[in-house]
This record gives C-alpha cells, sequence and structure tokens, in this order.
C-alpha cells in the first residue's frame, strides 16, 4: 500500500509537469449486482488522479490512473471476498470550447491488475481497459462527467473475461481547487452486473 501512495504521488508530480487540468480523488461507492441470480453486495474505497484538456494551452497527452480496494459480499450465504484492483491508461483528450462550460473528451487505453481473495483461494490476473471520459466544468464551478470502459482479463480462470462499466458524475468544485460529488453507474463484470453508486473528494490543480 505504501508503494501505491508513493506511485500515486510521482504520477501526481508527472501530470502536474507535463498535462493540465488534474483532478486527483478519494472515492467510495456501493455496488449492488447479481451474478446467477445470486445478490452480491460491495464496499469500495478508491483513489485516483485523472487529466483533461480544458483550455487551449493544456496538452492533449492526458492520463487517468486509479486503485479501488473492495470488500464483497454474497447475500445469500455470507461469503466474503476481498479485492484489489488497479488501472493506469493514456490517451489523447480533445477540448470542447463553448459559452456554457470548458469541456473534454478522452479517449483511454492501458493496463491494469485485478486480484479476488476470499478465505480459501486467490484469483489475481492482469488486464487490458480502453474507454472514453469527459469532463465539463461550467461557469458557475458545477462539473458534470461522464465515462464508458471495456476491461479484458488475461486469465482463463474467470468465468466472465470482459467488464463493462458506465459512470456519471456531479458536484461543485470550490475556491481552492477542492471538489465534491456524487456518481451513479453501471457494471456487468466478474463479480455480477448492477448498480454503483458513490461519493467522490478531490482537489483540482
Amino acid at each position: 500500500m505504501k508503494k501505491f501512495f508513493y506511485s500515486l504521488i510521482c504520477v501526481g508530480a508527472l501530470s502536474q509537469a507535463l498535462f493540465s487540468a488534474n483532478f486527483a480523488h478519494v472515492d467510495y461507492d456501493y455496488s449492488n449486482l447479481k451474478y446467477d441470480g445470486v445478490k452480491i453486495r460491495a464496499n469500495s474505497f478508491g483513489l485516483g488522479i485523472d487529466t483533461f484538456k480544458l483550455s487551449d494551452s493544456d496538452s492533449s497527452i492526458v492520463f487517468k490512473g486509479d486503485y479501488k480496494y473492495s470488500k464483497v459480499k454474497n447475500k445469500d450465504n455470507g461469503d466474503k471476498a476481498k479485492v484489489n484492483d488497479f488501472n493506469a491508461m493514456l490517451g489523447y483528450s480533445f477540448y470542447l470550447p463553448n459559452s456554457v462550460a470548458n469541456s473534454s473528451v478522452n479517449f483511454l487505453a492501458g493496463f491494469g491488475y485485478f486480484n479476488l481473495k476470499d478465505d480459501d483461494n486467490s484469483e489475481g490476473s492482469f488486464s487490458a481497459k480502453v474507454g472514453v471520459n469527459n469532463m465539463n466544468v461550467f461557469n458557475n464551478n458545477v462539473y458534470l462527467s461522464l465515462g464508458a470502459f471495456a476491461t479484458h482479463y488475461f486469465d482463463y480462470d474467470f468465468d466472465t473475461r470482459t467488464k463493462y462499466e458506465a459512470n456519471l458524475g456531479l458536484g461543485y468544485i470550490f475556491d481552492g481547487g477542492v471538489y465534491a460529488g456524487a456518481k451513479l453507474g453501471y457494471e456487468k463484470g466478474i463479480l455480477g452486473k448492477g448498480s454503483v453508486t458513490g461519493v467522490v473528494l478531490g482537489y483540482s490543480f
């Protein structure tokens, strides 16, 4: 965990030096899923950083990195598991100037690692991830974000080797760069399919 925090700080410094419009954040998510009719619940805590081209002077090369730790529970039989999920992506951003908001669309691709551990087993897989995300910062400091991603796992032991996810975020950026918001999403993957709701607290710089 210490190595991850150090890596995240290094990535943040690199993104500040090379990119622009950085959004570093901590997240809490609650997943309400079903897998073959079985109810799955997950509480997740995450760290991440996203960069966007929100002005002409910002770099078009963007980065997205995130780590998520989840506690998963099978509501039918009480089985529990822990999940560690890390992803790092690079991409190209298009600035979309308009009179209402500073907006950009990012096209991203990268790699990650996923590990699921219960009392008896531990399964892990490297993965490839592609997707698109959009950030809109309105004149009154309200922001709206959208994202859609697909992740393919290389390990054949997983029953489902591709995960699909989409999300929408809405929040407010306070003076000084601190921001807070809520998000709503949907995912279909290794843990099942269903809704994901969450809150985010971050700092933009």
